[in-house]
């Protein structure tokens, strides 16, 4: 009798420790297509590196950024480094290993057709319990179009006749091209951080303030025309 109870709990126990082994399997399982999902409908190119660089996940987007299949990389080190890049790359992977999180660095890679791009690049170290980091995972965005534009707005800016300035919403320069050296005379540090007011000519200034409303109110202003006060005091 004692035996047959025994028995009994025995198998009561191992039903609930497959209940158990199934419920577990059906929450991996669950987890995995989320994580399946989210890689895939990612617009950021996601790919997993081991410690020598190897790749063992490449997303859609990573194929479409980078050029190269996942069937191409998978199990075959990364091939969007090149040479003259690899010391940048391998310190980038072994501070990742080391536990440390990259935020948004821009680094030059290349595609499969050879040409090259320009990354915004962020990792998140993939840790295991007890074995520490044991691979890192790389998101990268595009940025190609956006530096080239930023390069364009600042040889515009530089290579401008007219004056050009960025100004804070309290009138205070922060920043003006070479032409203000060239017309005015002032060196750049010369003018950084002092109110364009005190620039003005006071025959201009009521314009010149009723201007910097409407900028301040988010309207354009274009064509606006006023006399500045020249380093040597002469006004034009």
């Amino acid at each position: 009798m004692l035996l047959h109870v025994l028995l009994r709990r025995v198998e009561v126990s191992q039903r609930e420790h497959v209940k158990g082994l199934d419920t577990a399997k059906t929450e991996l399982t669950t987890a995995m297509d989320r994580l399946d999902a989210i890689v895939r409908a990612s617009p950021l190119a996601l790919y997993v590196l081991d410690r020598d660089g190897r790749v063992s996940l490449w997303s859609p987007a990573a194929e479409r950024l980078f050029g190269w299949s996942a069937a191409e990389v998978k199990g075959r080190p990364l091939p969007t480094v090149m040479a003259d890049k690899r010391a940048e790359f391998e310190s980038i992977l072994a501070a990742s290993f080391a536990g440390e999180v990259l935020v948004g660095r821009e680094v030059v890679r290349r595609r499969r057709d050879g040409s090259r791009l320009e990354i915004s690049l962020h990792t998140a170290p993939l840790e295991n319990p007890g074995e520490g980091v044991t691979a890192v995972l790389f998101m990268a965005a595009d940025v190609t179009a956006a530096r080239e534009l930023t390069r364009e707005r600042d040889r515009l800016f530089n290579h401008s006749t007219d004056l050009l300035s960025v100004a804070d919403f309290s009138g205070s320069l922060q920043q003006v091209n070479p032409a203000w050296t060239t017309i005015l005379g002032y060196e750049p540090g010369e003018l950084v951080g002092r109110a364009m007011v005190e620039l003005v000519h006071p025959d201009d200034l009521s314009a010149f303030l009723a201007m910097g409303e409407r900028l301040v109110e988010g309207f354009p202003v274009r064509n606006f025309e006023a006399r500045y006060m020249k380093k040597d005091g002469t006004y034009t």
